[in-house]
């Protein structure tokens, strides 16, 4: 081969390899854009939580109702956020949202309220035994621990000392993500009986599974057994002289909140009625059915910062239940200007109707807000704690008669008439209410009414309503 056909033939070869990537290059498809130009992913791919120093976050994914690899929905999470909000279980529920290409980020803050709760009470009763000289006195105390676990549960104990004694115990738990919930607990008490003289002892458990209906309304069934044993403390000889017998209750109710708010509404209703009847087993009791109702009502008052409240509590019954089974008004919580369960002394009573109402207005601004040393740590809703006193003007009246169908033939009423003090903490979701009450009464003659110029007065945490 000659010089110069040896150089084409070297040429050639060299251009070999180039023809071949251009032609392969015209036949294949073009490269995928780059993460600049590739649209970012909708879903969920994780989830993170902050200041949930007690709740499980399993428990704020079922509230919210997300979890990695669903599509972020702004309005399902806006409902979520209310549905966490609705337990008052935290003062703040926020929802973050960190959008990358691979996905969405979520962030949950929440800010928890401060879990454990006192409750109680003290009375000093005028009537032992049927005899209204004999006074006795009884100190309630008690202690909740609400979001116990972590699980939306409740936990608390009570105990009351004195001449009455008693200890109880209670824990419920919400079976989420279902709408059921479960309650169970047991008490026992010894304590003198007010209309006759015999001491009684009591031993009961309680077991309780209901639904929520609707956002605001839940439905349950309880059954509760118990144990009663009375001894006569006048004639221990005599062959009645200790009566003991079993008893099995049950209960259907159902409750409506619409409050705006569970600490010091300002608007909206509540709603509680039940049917009971210890129609399984009335052991020494009448077989009854009773009709119960708890109506609390809520209004603006004639001023901005000020507050009307009423509670309606009803009673009613099939029949006569039995002397073992007779209901009392009166008290904190009732009737206030009387003693607690003073009215209903005179004869078996089976009925009654309850009304409590209070005007509620400011007396004292707030104090300068500051953190509580060692408790803020724990739960960091109390930083800015702060304390407010408002006053009240109190009007309550109570009918309690024997017979539904005849309700004026033996009857008893009640009315007091007052003022109040109410120390608020707005941060704990708790308050002081200390009020004097002076009551009166209808007389025989319906131009007359009995009075008192001695005042009732009433400690207690919490308001009733």
């Amino acid at each position: 081969m000659n010089p110069f056909s040896r150089k084409i033939l070297v040429l050639w070869l060299a251009l070999l390899p180039q023809a071949c990537v251009s032609v392969n290059a015209d036949t294949l498809p073009p490269p995928p854009p780059s993460d600049t130009t590739r649209l970012p992913s909708q879903k969920i791919v994780e989830i993170n939580y902050c200041g949930n120093r007690v709740t499980n976050p399993r428990m704020l994914r079922i509230y919210l109702g997300i979890d990695t690899g669903m599509v972020y929905d702004s309005a399902l999470i806006a409902a979520g956020k209310k549905r966490l909000m609705d337990t008052y279980l935290f003062s703040k529920v926020e929802v973050l949202r960190l959008q990358k290409i691979e996905g969405v980020h979520v962030f949950v803050l929440v800010t928890e309220f401060f879990y454990w709760f006192p409750s109680g009470g003290g009375d000093i009763i005028e009537g032992r035994y049927g005899d209204p000289k004999q006074v006795w006195y009884r100190l309630r105390l008690g202690i909740g621990l609400q979001n116990f676990r972590g699980l939306f549960e409740t936990f608390s104990i009570g105990a009351t000392v004195w001449d009455d004694k008693a200890l109880s115990i209670s824990w419920s738990k919400p079976f989420v993500p279902s709408p059921y919930f479960f309650s169970i607990g047991a008490a026992a008490e010894e304590y003198p009986d007010l209309s006759f003289p015999r001491r009684r002892l009591v031993a009961n458990a309680r077991v309780t599974l209901g639904r929520r209906f609707f956002a605001n309304s839940r439905s349950y069934v309880s059954i509760s057994p118990s144990y009663n044993k009375i001894t006569r403390v006048d004639s221990t000889d005599l062959p009645d002289s200790r009566v003991t017998y079993d008893e099995m209750v049950t209960q259907w109710g159902w409750v409506t909140d619409r409050k705006n708010r569970s600490y010091d509404p300002t608007a909206g209703w509540y709603i509680h009625t039940s049917l009971t009847t210890n129609a399984l087993y009335a052991g020494a009791n009448n077989p009854f059915l009773q009709w119960s109702n708890d109506l609390r009502l809520y209004h603006e008052g004639f001023f901005s910062f000020d507050r009307f409240a009423c509670k309606i509590t009803t009673a009613f019954r099939s029949n006569d239940a039995g002397p073992y089974r007779a209901l009392y008004i009166g008290g904190d919580g009732s009737v206030r200007g009387w003693a607690r369960d003073q009215l209903g002394l005179t004869a078996i009573m089976n009925d009654y109707a309850v009304w409590s109402g209070e005007y509620r207005f400011p007396i004292w601004r707030p104090t300068p807000s500051f953190d509580l040393p060692i408790v803020c740590d724990y739960a960091p809703s109390l930083r800015g704690f702060y304390l407010r006193a408002d006053g009240a003007v109190i009007l309550d009246a109570g009918e309690i008669w024997h017979d539904i169908a005849h309700p004026f033939a033996v009857n008893e009423d009640g009315e007091g008439f007052g003022f109040g003090i109410r120390i608020m903490a707005p941060t704990l979701l708790r308050s002081g209410s200390f009020d004097v009450v002076w009551p009166f009464q209808d007389a025989a003659d319906p131009r007359r009414v009995r009075y008192s110029l001695t005042p009732a007065w009433h400690l207690y945490l919490d308001m009733y309503y």
